[in-house]
C-alpha cells in the first residue's frame, strides 16, 4: 500500500511540475511579446511623431505613419524568422 501511495505521490508531483514549467514558459514568452510591442511601440512613436502631443491625441498622418511601421516592422521580423527557421532545418538536414 506504501510503494502505491510513493507511486502516486510522485505522478502528481510529476504533473503539478509540468504545468508549473509550461506556465513558466508561457509567462517568458508574454514577457518576450511585450518588451517587442514596447520596442515597436518606441520605434515607430520616434519615426512617426513629429510634434509634441499636447491635447493626448495623435493626428490622422501620425496614426497613419505608426501603423504601417507597426506593420513594416511585424512583417520583416515574421521574414527574418521565417528565413532562420529555414536555414536550421537545412542545417539539421545536413547532419
Amino acid at each position: 500500500m506504501s510503494d502505491d501511495l510513493e507511486r502516486v505521490a510522485s505522478n502528481e508531483h510529476a504533473v503539478l511540475k509540468a504545468r508549473v514549467e509550461a506556465m513558466q514558459q508561457q509567462a517568458a514568452r508574454m514577457a518576450a511579446l511585450q518588451q517587442d510591442i514596447g520596442s515597436v511601440n518606441d520605434v515607430c512613436f520616434q519615426m512617426c511623431v513629429y510634434n509634441a502631443v499636447s491635447d493626448g491625441r495623435l493626428g490622422k498622418e501620425e496614426k497613419k505613419c505608426i501603423k504601417q511601421c507597426a506593420a513594416r516592422m511585424y512583417d520583416s521580423r515574421n521574414a527574418l524568422m521565417q528565413r532562420y527557421f529555414k536555414m536550421m532545418q537545412a542545417e539539421q538536414q545536413k547532419q
